[in-house]
Formats: C-alpha cells, sequence, structure tokens
C-alpha cells in the first residue's frame, strides 16, 4: 500500500506540474493489499483541477495498470474519448455501445435513443440531459449524476449503479430491472411505471420519489405510489 501511495503521490505532483499532456499511460508497479480482483470496478480519482477547470483523472483497474486522462476533450461524437465534453450537444441516435467514456461531460446534452449499453460512464455527468428511450442496459454508471434528467422509457437493465444520483430525474416507464443500486439516489424523481424487478438496493434513497405503479422488486405493483407501501 505504501507503495501505491508512493506512485500516485508521485503522479500527483508530475500532474500539477503539467509533466502529462494527452493520454498517458503508467506502467509501472503498484501493490495493494486486497486480493487480485477483489476490485470490482475501475477506481478513478480526479488529481487535479488547472485553472481552466480541466480535469486530470487517474483509472486504476484490477490489473494494477492505470492510465492519466488529461481533459476535457472535444466533443466528437465519430470517435468518443473518455473524459469527452459533450455539454448541451445534439447526439441523439449516437451508437456507443461498450465504448469507455469515463469522466466524460454531457450536461444538458440531447442523447434520445442513444446505445449506451455497456458502456463506461463512471465519473459521467448528465445533469438536465435527455435520455429518453437511451438504452443504457449493462452500463457502468458508477459515480455518474443524472440530476434533473428526463430518462422516460430509457433501458437501464443490469446497470452497475453505484453511489449514482437521479435526484429529481423523470424515470416514467424505465427499466431498472436486475440493477444493483448501492447508495443511488432517486430523492424527489418520477418513477412513475418504472420496473424493478430483480434489482438490488444497499442503501438507495428514494425520498420524496413517485412510486406510482411501479413493480417492485419482487415483482409486486406499487399501486399508492408510497415507497413504505411498495416495501410491505
Amino acid at each position: 500500500m505504501n507503495q501505491m501511495k508512493t506512485a500516485l503521490g508521485l503522479m500527483a505532483l508530475a500532474l500539477a506540474a503539467g509533466a502529462f499532456a494527452g493520454t498517458t499511460v503508467y506502467n509501472g508497479t503498484i501493490s495493494q493489499d486486497s486480493p487480485p480482483g477483489s476490485v470490482a470496478n475501475d477506481q478513478v480519482l480526479i488529481i487535479n483541477n488547472d485553472s481552466k477547470g480541466n480535469q486530470q483523472v487517474l483509472s486504476i483497474g484490477n490489473s494494477g495498470s492505470g492510465t492519466v486522462i488529461t481533459g476535457p476533450k472535444p466533443c466528437k461524437p465519430d470517435k468518443p474519448t473518455p473524459a469527452m465534453d459533450c455539454k448541451g450537444k445534439d447526439l441523439r441516435g449516437v451508437k456507443w455501445s461498450g465504448v469507455r467514456l469515463t469522466a466524460g461531460r454531457f450536461d444538458g446534452a440531447d442523447l434520445r435513443d442513444a446505445q449506451l449499453d455497456g458502456t463506461q460512464l463512471d465519473n459521467a455527468t448528465f445533469d438536465k440531459a435527455k435520455l429518453d428511450n437511451a438504452n443504457l442496459a449493462n452500463a457502468d454508471l458508477v459515480n455518474a449524476t443524472f440530476d434533473g434528467t428526463s430518462l422516460q422509457g430509457a433501458r437501464l437493465e443490469g446497470a452497475n449503479l453505484v453511489n449514482t444520483d437521479f435526484i429529481n430525474a423523470n424515470l416514467t416507464g424505465a427499466n431498472l430491472r436486475s440493477t444493483t443500486m448501492v447508495n443511488a439516489v432517486f430523492s424527489g424523481s418520477d418513477l412513475t411505471r418504472a420496473d424493478l424487478t430483480g434489482a438490488q438496493f444497499v442503501n438507495a434513497d428514494f425520498d420524496a420519489a413517485r412510486l406510482g405503479e411501479v413493480t417492485w422488486v419482487d415483482g409486486r405493483r406499487c399501486a399508492s405510489g408510497s415507497e413504505s407501501e411498495c416495501q410491505r
């Protein structure tokens, strides 16, 4: 663990000094106390923000290797990359299935009917974006934010929603079957007619969420719109 802290410390100093430009792959050795494979998902750290607000992200996966991504990157729908800044862009119907878009910025973007199934979108932001009828099945949405976002009829079945925020989002009729929700926040969201069959909840927050006609985790229909009634 000390080796890992030292390596990260050196990288943070190099980033702060502007030593990295573009995309740089770190091929040194990083040790960990936990057994190999015990980290379920890549862990992404925001290392530094420069004077222009550009983020520098270190992603460390199970292999022990890391990638430093200096961003934000220009929005190129035909060549999508991590840390891409697509705020407010018209991206209707894009086909980004299985693409790595870690730390992307999609706030206010129009992503209706987008194909994002299996896409890696950890630490991405979609605040006030339009994702109606988008396909996010089996996507990695760890630490992503969808605050005030429209996801009507969106497919999120099997998605990883660890520490994901859907505050005041519109998820009417969304498919959330078999999702993993750990510390996910749905406060103030509209989940009317959403399907949560088989979803796994750990500390999920549905405070003030609208749950009318929701299909709950065990297949029961929530007719009253009350979370407490649904969970009985």
